[in-house]
C-alpha cells in the first residue's frame, strides 16, 4: 500500500468518525428536548401506538443511544460515497437535508410514522405523526448543517476537539451500558429511570463536563494523574456518594468499579492516539 492510499484511508476513516459524532450529538440533544416538549411517555401509549412502539421507559429506549453508533457509521459511509457529488457542492447542507427528509422521513418505502405510507396504511393516531416529526426534522437539519454546512470544506476538527468529543461519547455510552449492568447486579428494574428526562439531561451534562476537562488536559498536557483522578471523582465517586446520601435504589459500591470502565477506555484511547 503506497503512502497516498494510506493517507486517504485514514482521512476517510476520520470523516466517517466525525459524521458518526455529529449524528450521536444531534440525536441525543434533539431526543431530550422533544421528548420533554411532547411527553413521549404518553404519546407512545395513544391508541394503537402502544402496539407499534416500545414503551418510552423500556430497556430498549434506555440503551437506545448506544445503537446510534451503528447508525452514525452508516450515515458516515453514505455521506462519504456522496461527498464529491453533493456534500462539497454549493448549498450542500440544504441538498443533504432534503434528501434525508424526503427519502428517510416523508417518502420511506415502509409505513413509518410521519411518512406518506404511514399516514395512509397504518392505524396510528394522528398525534404520533404530528408530534413525532419535529424531532426528526430538526435533528436531520442540524446533522446536515454540521456535515455539509460548516464542515464541508474540511474533513477534520482540531485534534484536541475531536479527541475530547470522543472521550465524552465514550462516557455517555459506558454510562448507558453501565446502568443496565448495575441494575442487573443489584436486582433493580432497569426501566425505573428509562423515562426520566432528568436522567438523560444529567447524562448530557456529564458528557459536556468530560469534554471540557479533557480539552483542557489536552491543551496543557500536564498532570495526567490529576486528570484521571478528577474523571474518577466525577464519574464514580460522586455518583456513589450521592446515591448513598439520597438513599437511591442504585446505591452500591459496584458503582465505583463499573463507572471506572469509561476512564480506562479513555486512557487506552489517548494512549493509542499519542503513539
Amino acid at each position: 500500500m503506497d503512502k497516498n492510499t494510506e493517507v486517504k484511508q485514514v482521512s476517510n476513516s476520520r470523516y466517517v468518525l466525525k459524521v458518526t459524532i455529529y449524528h450521536i450529538i444531534t440525536y441525543i440533544v434533539a431526543g431530550i428536548i422533544f421528548s420533554s416538549l411532547f411527553n413521549y411517555r404518553e404519546l407512545y401509549q395513544l391508541g394503537n401506538t402502544a402496539y407499534f412502539m416500545r414503551p418510552f421507559d423500556s430497556t430498549s429506549s434506555f440503551i437506545g443511544p448506544v445503537f446510534q453508533i451503528l447508525r452514525g457509521i452508516l450515515f458516515g459511509v453514505i455521506c462519504l460515497l456522496f461527498r464529491p457529488y453533493i456534500i462539497e457542492d454549493k448549498h450542500a447542507f440544504i441538498k443533504l437535508f432534503l434528501i434525508i427528509l424526503v427519502i428517510g422521513i416523508i417518502n420511506t418505502p415502509g409505513p413509518s410514522p410521519g411518512s406518506i405510507e404511514g399516514i395512509i396504511y397504518t392505524q396510528l393516531p394522528w398525534q404520533l405523526h404530528v408530534f413525532g416529526l419535529p424531532e426528526v426534522i430538526i435533528q436531520v437539519f442540524a446533522f446536515s448543517y454540521l456535515v455539509a454546512g460548516i464542515d464541508k470544506k474540511t474533513i477534520s476538527f482540531p485534534k484536541d476537539i475531536t479527541t475530547s468529543l470522543i472521550a465524552a461519547i465514550i462516557v455517555v455510552i459506558c454510562y448507558s451500558i453501565g446502568g443496565v449492568v448495575l441494575s442487573s447486579m443489584i436486582g433493580v428494574d432497569v426501566t425505573s429511570q428509562a423515562g426520566n428526562n432528568a436522567a438523560y439531561i444529567t447524562l448530557l451534562i456529564i458528557g459536556l463536563i468530560i469534554f471540557g476537562i479533557t480539552w483542557f488536559y489536552l491543551r496543557h498536557r500536564k498532570l495526567a494523574i490529576a486528570y484521571y483522578l478528577l474523571c474518577y471523582l466525577i464519574l464514580a465517586v460522586y455518583p456513589t456518594v450521592s446515591n448513598y446520601m439520597t438513599d437511591s435504589i442504585y446505591k452500591s459500591p459496584w458503582t465505583l468499579v463499573i463507572n471506572a470502565v469509561p476512564i480506562v477506555l479513555i486512557w487506552l484511547y489517548l494512549k493509542r492516539i499519542n503513539k
